[in-house]
């Protein structure tokens, strides 16, 4: 009966261990590669970053885009984001705006800085879509 017992006990921790879904993501600065364009403008990039924000004329800057396969009838309960690290990477770096995609059969007019969000002193915040 011990057996059994054991058994059931290791067999659900298995099961609340398997149903967890843990992962962090740590960046440093000197994953991200910096430059000055013709325009004065400064570019933000990372080779493992495919996108970059959207909204036209606020900074374009690299997006992360991770997905995760959840069991069946599981629900998210918990999302931590610490964010709280900053590192300057210039006294004064105007950062490239974001522009409209560009069409087969034109290239869109060049869409500048928007001003509200480039003069505030509040952080950028990616809208969610």
């Amino acid at each position: 009966m011990k057996k059994i017992i054991l058994f059931a006990v290791l067999q659900l921790f298995a099961v609340m261990t398997y149903a967890q879904v843990s992962h962090s993501f740590v960046f440093q600065t000197s994953d991200f590669t910096t430059y000055v364009d013709k325009d004065k403008f400064t570019i933000i990039e990372n080779e493992d970053f495919y996108n970059y924000t959207t909204e036209e004329g606020a900074p374009k800057l690299p997006v992360l885009t991770r997905s995760f396969v959840l069991p069946a009838g599981s629900t998210v309960t918990n999302i931590n984001i610490d964010n709280s690290g900053q590192t300057l990477l210039a006294t004064h770096a105007v950062i490239y705006p974001a522009q409209p995609p560009e069409e087969w059969d034109s290239i869109p007019e060049f869409v500048p800085p928007d001003s509200v969000i480039y003069n505030s002193g509040a952080t950028f915040k990616i809208k969610s879509s």
